[in-house]
């Protein structure tokens, strides 16, 4: 990718352990009856809005409800104070500048749609009062005393009593749960939303009805290579990190995915809850293009959800989610990690365009400066998933060589960054789908390791800066024995944390290898790594 352009021609893996047992768990079934089990083609559209509910969690309606409590249990009613918890807003940012500034805010649980209507299920929701290439309002329920950004406009739309988020009524940790539910109930009918309440076959005596914790599993679809390998995956398998919000109007909690691609959230509600998945962590998100969360909202339910993503843009999504998840959080021995978000230090943010380009990705770490703008761009989404997962982490491999040594990085040539990244791309495919998956056949095109003179092609390829080195540097194989035109590679036993190390302070191929060298690796012959070297660097 020549640090802005990833031209990936293909993946050639071979069964060697660069990683320790980070083996991930194989999926089993939560045994639950009654899930809501969707596939994801049925969440690939636009989010509808349907009837516009009357908010039952106003002021007002609140005291009213405290009133009417009051008249069968004065002494529960008294235990609540009625007041301005909370504010239901509409931001409205004018530019992506200002979406990025509101987004940045960790605090705030936003969502693209208003919280006070039916929503159908679907990936996106853009309102058609604003134009499609400018930023889609966004609502959220801010405490009471939320300090608003001077350069982001916003509406308040209601002033809120949360009885479920009130400190009031928190008691050793826990909240009163049956107390509050009976408020809440009470303020449910008020205002019509017979759907949300517990009902009175809910109460057992004084007691309502169990909690649900909202739970299910998230599976993707792996798509597996046409030509010229044969489709070795095909198939559904987990997919690990991905967090998952559970909504009551203006309540929200969330969870991530285990190894299993299953979750559940705690604690739970009463009522039915709104689920939503987005492609995001603490560190780094997924856009849909270059701006806008990458989501797919799910059903309002009182049962488990699971999800089985097979559209094709939202496994794209996925797939770079789930490269980025496993760089950034998996084990990596040793291996320095992608930019972590910090102070004066914005997460990562990865765009996925849902279309076709002359290049697979881009890098530019320097965006990340500013926070606003996707720090890596990806194209092409109808490629093979395993593609995919390669040339994301393709990106992150510049993204985290750039933040450990931004000064070295900008001034080295491109046969060291893009051989570092052709390496782990490697490296981590391999352990994902050879070593995890236990794909034993799985073999791309044999190009990236199998580069030789006599190719115009290859010539053209590794002087851009695509060269196997880093390979020949861990592996047993001597391309050699194909003709004097491929390199003779006598060295092998580098592991990936010292090619890491060395990396550092490189600036040229020659740089690296002297590097190399001072290690002194016991059974690696100083001419061999010379030899190795002057092929990539004569080319």
């Amino acid at each position: 990718m020549n640090r802005k352009k990833s031209k990936i021609l293909g993946l050639a893996l071979v069964a060697f352990v660069i990683f320790g047992s980070c083996k991930k768990d194989d999926f089993t079934s939560s045994g639950k009856r009654n899930l809501t089990s969707k596939n994801s083609d049925d969440y690939s559209h636009s989010i509808n809005l349907g009837t516009h509910l009357r908010n039952p969690y106003t002021i007002s309606v609140m005291d009213s409800a405290k009133a009417i409590l009051e008249l069968s249990s004065p002494t529960d009613a008294s235990k609540f104070i009625v007041r301005v918890t909370h504010r239901y807003v509409k931001f409205k940012p004018q530019t992506w500048d200002q979406y990025d500034l509101l987004v940045a805010d960790t605090s705030l649980d936003l969502y693209d749609y208003p919280l006070d209507y039916e929503v159908s299920i679907g990936d996106e929701y853009h309102d058609p009062q604003v134009p499609i290439d400018s930023p889609t309002y966004q609502y959220a329920a801010v405490p009471a005393n939320y300090t608003f950004l001077s350069n982001v406009p916003y509406e308040i739309l209601a002033d809120l009593y949360l009885p479920e988020q009130d400190p009031n009524l928190f008691f050793d940790g826990l909240s009163n749960s049956d107390l509050i539910n009976k408020l809440v109930d009470k303020a449910m009918m008020l205002t019509g939303n017979f759907d949300d309440t517990i009902g009175t076959e809910a109460y057992t005596g004084n007691n309502l009805k169990t909690t649900f914790d909202p739970s299910g599993n998230v599976q993707i679809y792996d798509y597996g290579f046409t030509h010229p390998s044969p489709a070795f995956t095909n198939k559904y398998i987990p997919l690990e990190g991905v967090k998952i919000r559970a909504r009551r109007w203006f309540t929200s909690r969330w969870a991530y995915t285990d190894a299993a691609g299953n979750y559940v959230i705690r604690p739970g509600f009463k009522r039915p809850a709104n689920y939503l998945l987005v492609f995001e962590r603490k560190d780094f998100d997924v856009r849909k293009g270059t701006f806008g969360q990458a989501t797919i909202n799910g059903p309002k339910s009182n049962l488990p959800w699971n999800l089985f993503i097979s559209d094709r843009r939202q496994c794209f999504e996925g797939h770079i989610f789930r490269a980025a998840f496993d760089y950034y959080y998996d084990c990596i021995s040793g291996i320095g990690r992608p930019p972590i978000k910090g102070f004066l230090r914005p997460k990562v943010k990865i765009a996925a365009h849902n279309k076709d380009k002359a290049y697979n990705a881009q890098t530019h770490p320097w965006v990340r400066l500013l926070g606003f703008y996707s720090m890596i761009d990806v194209w092409k989404p109808d490629r093979a998933s395993a593609e995919i997962y390669s040339t994301t982490i393709h990106e992150l491999g510049h993204a985290a060589h750039w933040d450990r040594n931004h000064r070295k990085y900008n001034a080295c040539e491109n046969k060291v960054a893009e051989s570092w990244c052709r390496g782990i791309q490697y490296v981590f495919t391999q352990r994902e789908y050879l070593d995890r998956m236990g794909l034993t056949g799985f073999d791309f095109w044999q190009g990236w390791q199998y580069l030789s003179t006599s190719n115009a092609t290859d010539v053209k390829h590794m002087q851009d800066g695509y060269t196997p080195i880093v390979i020949d540097l861990m592996d047993t194989f001597n391309q050699r024995v194909y003709g004097n035109s491929w390199v003779d590679d006598k060295v092998s036993g580098f592991s990936i944390q010292e090619i890491w190390n060395t990396l550092n302070t490189a600036e040229t191929l020659d740089d690296w290898r002297n590097n190399l060298k001072a290690l002194g690796k016991p059974g690696v012959n100083p001419s061999d790594l010379d030899d190795l070297f002057d092929y990539y660097i004569s080319i």
